[in-house]
């Protein structure tokens, strides 16, 4: 079994796929229960002030507003045929409970992370560098627009 590497090659990565692996064909002969193992589900987090102060350092302008601000700026962008294409992802997710109160599914993934660390595995710390480097790679995908008008 191979999984392919991310960005950051991680020492013993196909041996720990395979030790997965192994395990898998195990419990599959048992009445044990199997769990999914790639679940994505980063259990370490970052502060939301640690990625605007990063979104500040890398040229993007973020400026911290109440709520009725923000929803007032809102509306005003969504009004104007020059910004409203910039708003399109945020448009998109605005009404998809279709005027139905709509709240987050609570994730836990305990049970996921406490196995996946008994059998010597563990997810890496968010580092201020990932951080940094998902930032540039938005700014390269143009997420931000020309951060030269977006500063003005």
């Amino acid at each position: 079994m191979q999984k392919a590497l991310t960005m950051k090659e991680t020492k013993n990565r196909n041996e720990q796929f395979e030790k997965i692996a192994k395990l898998r064909d195990e419990y599959n002969k048992s009445v044990n229960p199997i769990i999914s193992i790639d679940v994505n589900y980063n259990n370490h987090q970052l502060f939301m002030g640690d990625i605007i102060l990063t979104m500040k350092d890398l040229g993007i302008r973020i400026e911290m507003v109440e709520d009725d601000v923000f929803q007032n700026a809102l509306s005003s962008a969504m009004k104007d045929p020059l910004r409203v294409e910039s708003l399109t992802s945020l448009i998109a997710y605005q009404n998809m409970a279709r005027g139905k109160v709509a709240s987050p599914v609570a994730t836990q993934n305990d049970y996921t992370t406490e196995a996946l660390l008994r059998l010597g595995w563990r997810w890496p710390e968010t580092s201020s560098e990932y951080l940094h480097k998902f930032l540039e790679g938005l700014i390269g995908l143009g997420m931000f627009g020309d951060l030269a008008t977006l500063a003005a």
